[in-house]
């Protein structure tokens, strides 16, 4: 596993989270847009549990959790 790509990931899924709620608080909501971000939040639980095991099992954290990374 790649921790500096998984951590990508995880930050790019939250800011789509994110993003979709500021909106969607102003717009409001149907089906379609839940099932869009569940999806998003799906796959931000995966790539959380991943990192975890990673980290873990003894495997080095990404470049950007490091000082000066």
């Amino acid at each position: 596993m790649d921790p500096d790509k998984c951590l990508a990931e995880i930050r790019e899924l939250e800011g789509k989270i994110t993003a979709w709620g500021r909106v969607k608080a102003e717009e409001g909501t149907n089906f379609a847009d839940m099932m869009e971000v569940a999806g998003y939040a799906l796959r931000l639980a995966e790539a959380i549990g991943n990192l975890d095991e990673w980290l873990t099992k003894g495997g080095f954290p990404p470049r950007a959790w490091k000082k000066g990374g």
